[in-house]
């Protein structure tokens, strides 16, 4: 039952109440008749809703492309793939400068619609353009090379989001979802 289901429910409930309810019973009859009120005009202001087309806003948009991208990737994550998958596969799995490109680890969350407290793990900061990856010092440690040995570096990937900020990301893992000059047959 949708939320406008229930709220006529409701109102029905209650007119039946205040239509058996003794006359003389004014503070009650108050009590009701202000709920009353208030579920009509919450179904007016529902069916006013429903009566506006649903907007196809930038978050959902990205949210549907990063959901495709991601499907589209573990399609081809199968034990026996024939030989245009594979390619496929492979290319998905070494982005290059341009690639339209998706961060796989955190897309679980954010598809079901799981917030980091930091608002980090998002559509917006997940799908991007890939810019460059490589290895880099770890940033805020301290370390005497000397006496710890090489300063250990991490894996990091920078893409460009949608908004034009270029995003730093470790402890990820990137896959294209549409190669910059796109996928054209048989790759």
């Amino acid at each position: 039952m949708t939320d406008r289901g229930y709220l006529t429910a409701d109102l029905s409930e209650l007119e039946n109440l205040l239509a058996t309810m003794p006359d003389d019973d004014n503070l009650g009859r108050i009590g009701l008749e202000s709920r009353r009120n208030e579920l009509r005009k919450r179904i007016a202001e529902s069916e006013a809703e429903a009566e506006e087309p649903p907007k196809q806003d930038e978050d959902l948009v990205l949210r549907m492309l990063g959901i495709a991208g991601y499907e589209l990737y573990r399609a081809h994550l199968v034990g026996n793939n024939c030989n245009s998958n594979q390619k496929r596969l492979n290319r998905m799995q070494e982005p290059r400068p341009g690639d339209l490109v998706l961060e796989t680890s955190s897309t679980p969350s954010w598809i079901l619609r799981r917030q980091s407290k930091d608002g980090w793990i998002s559509p917006e900061n997940a799908i991007g353009f890939f810019v460059r990856k490589g290895r880099e010092a770890i940033p805020g440690i301290e370390w005497d090379e000397e006496e710890d040995g090489p300063l250990p570096t991490e894996v990091v990937w920078y893409i460009e989001a949608f908004d034009g900020r270029l995003l730093r990301w470790t402890n990820a893992n990137f896959v294209t979802i549409v190669p910059s000059g796109g996928w054209g047959i048989g790759v």
